[in-house]
């Protein structure tokens, strides 16, 4: 007969041990979480002008009483397209356009020499893009993937460790000297 040294007792029938369970539930739970999160911070709304100009900037001449030819309609969207080509970055859509025109405003060669006064033209479409610059219907909201921010979060998290590193740096030097300042008697 051999001896065991553990002998069942009552408590063992009624009340098994259970071992732990090891199937991950809480890890893919976890990398699931962060695996949205990232797509729900990527996914940005990117809002443009629209490539066509809203009816408020060709809209019917006020000043000449007359609907537009089609060489001004030409210019007007010219126009537009340098509104779209570099206003719309240079300046914030909640805020409003500055009085005078920048230099970036400006159409190209071959409407220049169809205008002759495309200094007024330039003026009065810049007026008209003042007009509708804040409206909604100028505007066009689109999402694309832009994961800049986990690049500045990474810059940053890199920047903390850097500076962490410098600082214990400094205190083993600075515990070094100490160290090599003190004598032993």
């Amino acid at each position: 007969m051999k001896f065991s040294p553990y002998s069942p007792s009552l408590d063992d029938d009624l009340f098994p041990k259970k071992e732990p369970r090891k199937n991950g539930f809480w890890k893919w739970v976890v990398i699931i979480g962060c695996g949205l999160y990232f797509v729900y911070r990527s996914m940005l709304p990117v809002v443009r002008l629209k490539s066509a100009p809203p009816p408020g900037f060709t809209a019917r001449n006020s000043h000449r009483g007359h609907s537009l030819t089609s060489s001004e309609k030409q210019i007007a969207q010219a126009y537009w397209n340098a509104a779209v080509r570099s206003i719309q970055w240079a300046y914030p859509r909640e805020e409003s356009l500055p009085e005078t025109p920048p230099p970036d405003f400006r159409v190209k060669k071959q409407f220049r020499q169809q205008s002759s006064n495309i200094d007024l033209s330039r003026d009065f479409y810049w007026r008209r893009l003042r007009e509708v610059w804040r409206r909604p219907d100028s505007w066009q909201i689109s999402y694309g993937w832009n994961t800049q921010w986990f690049n500045r979060w990474l810059d940053t998290a890199q920047n903390i460790a850097d500076q962490a590193l410098q600082q214990f740096a400094q205190t083993v030097r600075y515990w070094w000297q100490e160290l090599g300042n003190t004598s032993f008697s």
